[in-house]
């Protein structure tokens, strides 16, 4: 009679997912005649606990290197024919794994602000007093641009700041301004910032004038605000207020004095 080795497992008709068969506690050897098989295999139940020992009748295998290379590729080959979860693969089952987003473009800096790419750099002049003012422009990006302006004194210290947006709303560009002195403290009588409006934008060139909201443009004076850049790539700030009759010391009566607009202009070479 020819008899021949083989291996019950005892636990679940397949082994668990990831996991390799525990040849010690699980797997045991059984003398099997090829006419029929001994009357205690049957007996061996199949939810026994692990980890045992014994199993009525059935005889602990010792584990062989040609067992355990067996068994393992069983193992692996159970894994190969049990199918992959949802969370697995990406996806529901029958449905292809879902790709990842694809990333989104940044926002592209709107048309409004196109005739205002002359303002972008950084601006420098310094007066025969050594006082230095500064004036930068980002590029635009999206909506908005950012601009900032400072002046420092001779001994270093700052003088004053200015930080500024242009930014698209609804159907008009507005320019906002800040002022703030060399310590960072806002001036009692700008603590609110200035809002201005695009009046218009041609040649390297843009003109701002107070919003028609006099209680939230927070202009005072300030009649109008014109950037400029010219053909020795400079730009120049034009600052306009409105008319007013100024009169010195000792001269003639303000009341007959003809009311006039305060200009200053500043010049500011780009830097290198």
């Amino acid at each position: 009679m020819i008899r021949m080795v083989g291996v019950v497992w005892h636990g679940p008709s397949r082994a668990p997912q990831g996991t390799v068969p525990h040849f010690a506690t699980n797997a045991h050897r059984v003398d099997v005649a090829t006419d029929s098989p001994p009357p205690d295999l049957a007996a061996c139940p199949r939810d026994m606990p692990r980890p045992h020992s014994t199993c009525y009748g059935c005889t602990p295998m010792q584990p062989t290197p040609r067992l355990i290379a067996t068994s393992a590729l069983a193992a692996i080959a159970s894994l190969a024919l049990v199918p992959s979860s949802p969370a697995q693969d990406g996806g529901s089952p029958g449905q292809a794994p879902s790709q990842p987003p694809a990333p989104r473009a940044a926002a592209a800096p709107a048309p409004e602000l196109a005739a205002l790419s002359f303002l972008e750099g950084h601006w420098i002049t310094q007066l025969p007093n050594g006082m230095v003012s500064e004036e930068s422009w980002l590029p635009a990006r999206g909506k908005s641009m950012l601009g900032s302006f400072r002046q420092t004194r001779p001994d270093g210290k700052p003088a004053f700041f200015e930080f500024s947006q242009i930014v698209v709303e609804g159907d008009r560009v507005v320019l906002r301004q800040i002022h703030v002195h060399g310590s960072f403290e806002t001036d009692a009588r700008r603590k609110d910032p200035m809002t201005l409006r695009l009046l218009e934008a041609s040649d390297n060139s843009a003109t701002f004038v107070p919003i028609e909201d006099a209680g939230k443009a927070n202009s005072a004076d300030l009649a109008r605000v014109t950037y400029s850049v010219d053909d020795s790539d400079a730009l120049r700030l034009r600052i306009e207020s409105k008319p007013m009759k100024q009169t010195k010391p000792g001269e003639a009566n303000p009341g007959d004095v003809e009311a006039k607009p305060v200009v200053i202009e500043i010049s500011m070479k780009r830097a290198r």
